[in-house]
């Protein structure tokens, strides 16, 4: 610990004290160098039950248990001997119901002028409630070991303060620790990612009341800051006398399920052939697209393509080569796109293009010329060149539709009429005077 500034006065070191304690929450006295208490913070006042004023001018030696008493002095003239700080462990401290508190650690450091020490500043933690929750639930050890035993999950047993009092070999690996004693007395939510905190001491609150929780989706927080996908379930441990003293929480690492339930979603939403976005997904994202377009009154086009005579390529190459010509394509027209654009296969040789946020009807044109003249170079599928063109419809929000269905059915005929007049073109679905009709 470092030395306290020498230009601190005694009055300093009981402003400091008060600071301390309001932040800290730990125990926090000030003592001359006698052992003589000067100040007494309230946090230390409160757990232990005296008055404030009823310790002034006492030896702090006095606070202690008589076992303990040569361990303190030592400490006293380490403090007086060296001028560092001194550190003590396990020491016991009197509250006025009679009851001792075990302190987990008591830092003691001088405050010196001209070589002297004239004050003391001492910082403790109460570790009483740790200690008797590790107890009493190791009464029932026989019941702990089977828990722990069986589980190749984490599991924490902690105090009523949320600190851990134990835990299994599953914990100290899935967090990066080497040992478990390097989570003992640490808090749970240390371990629990900043952004889920709140919602797990919710849970915590909510298990004291209830009796159990489960299955509370959180970000498991690892040694060196890597955030796991985990579920934590709570449950409450009572003493023989049913008073609640502590926690069982039992964490499951559901990465792997993630990752199923990633894949599995991804193969329901993209085509098995081109790993282009399917019907599904395409109408997901339609229909946020016009979200958009109606919040900020602005236009957007969907592009049905349909490769022409496709069926004389299967045909004639087989379905094998006829499912390498259709990826080839999904990767050529995706090259031509805006990273917000969308090319999604719908079914057999038919694509669609969607594209949100167009400043102008003609914008789409220049989309559907541009992959008009992408076919005109021929496409290699296992080093043979397949010539093939296709036939291109147009429909525009807000001119032509207004909902999804309707944009790809006035699409779907624009682009029949390029079918019927020779393939290998485009065409709008336009509405003009009222009445609908079609134009180039």
């Amino acid at each position: 610990m470092m030395l306290l500034p020498r230009r601190h006065t005694v009055g300093d070191l009981v402003r400091i004290e008060g600071k301390l304690d309001e932040e800290s929450g730990a125990f926090v006295f000030v003592a001359s160098q006698t052992g003589t208490i000067i100040s007494l913070g309230p946090t230390f006042a409160a757990a232990t039950g005296w008055a404030r004023a009823e310790w002034i001018r006492k030896p702090f030696a006095s606070l202690a248990h008589p076992d303990d008493l040569p361990k303190l002095t030592d400490m006293f003239r380490a403090l007086l001997r060296t001028e560092g700080s001194s550190v003590g462990r396990g020491l016991r401290i009197l509250s006025k119901s009679g009851r001792y508190l075990t302190v987990g650690e008591l830092v003691m450091m001088p405050q010196v002028e001209s070589g002297r020490v004239v004050g003391i500043l001492g910082i403790a933690r109460d570790i009483t409630e740790y200690k008797l929750t590790r107890e009493a639930v190791w009464q029932s050890r026989d019941r702990m070991k089977t828990i722990f035993g069986s589980s190749p999950n984490p599991i924490y047993i902690t105090d009523l303060s949320g600190n851990i009092v134990e835990c299994n070999q599953a914990s100290v690996d899935i967090h990066g620790y080497s040992s478990k004693d390097e989570l003992l007395n640490k808090s749970l939510l240390a371990l629990v990612a900043d952004k889920d905190r709140l919602k797990v001491k919710q849970s915590i609150r909510r298990c004291l009341g209830q009796g159990s929780t489960k299955n509370i989706e959180y970000a498991l927080l690892t040694r060196n800051g890597d955030k796991l996908p985990a579920q934590l379930s709570l449950s409450t441990i009572e003493d023989p006398v049913h008073n609640i003293i502590g926690l069982v929480a039992a964490t499951r690492d559901v990465t792997e399920d993630k990752q199923k339930q990633s894949k599995l979603f991804y193969m329901a939403t993209h085509d098995v052939v081109t790993d282009l976005p399917n019907r599904t997904l395409l109408s997901d994202r339609l229909n946020l697209a016009l979200h958009q377009a109606r919040r900020n009154r602005e236009r957007m086009a969907v592009i049905l393509l349909d490769l022409d005579n496709f069926k004389d390529v299967n045909d004639t190459f087989g379905h094998r080569v006829g499912d390498k010509l259709l990826q080839a394509v999904g990767r050529r027209i995706r090259n031509l796109l805006r990273s917000g654009d969308t090319v999604a296969r719908v079914g057999g040789d038919e694509f669609v293009l969607l594209l949100p946020r167009i400043g102008s009807r003609e914008s789409a044109a220049i989309v559907a010329e541009k992959v008009l003249g992408a076919f005109r170079e021929p496409l290699v599928v296992e080093n043979q060149e397949i010539h093939i063109t296709t036939s291109v419809g147009i429909a525009a929000y807000p001119d032509d539709a207004e909902d999804g269905d309707g944009l790809i059915t006035c699409a779907d005929i624009a682009m029949y009429r390029v079918k019927k007049e020779g393939r290998n073109n485009y065409h709008y679905y336009a509405s003009a005077s009222g009445a609908r009709g079609l134009g180039k």
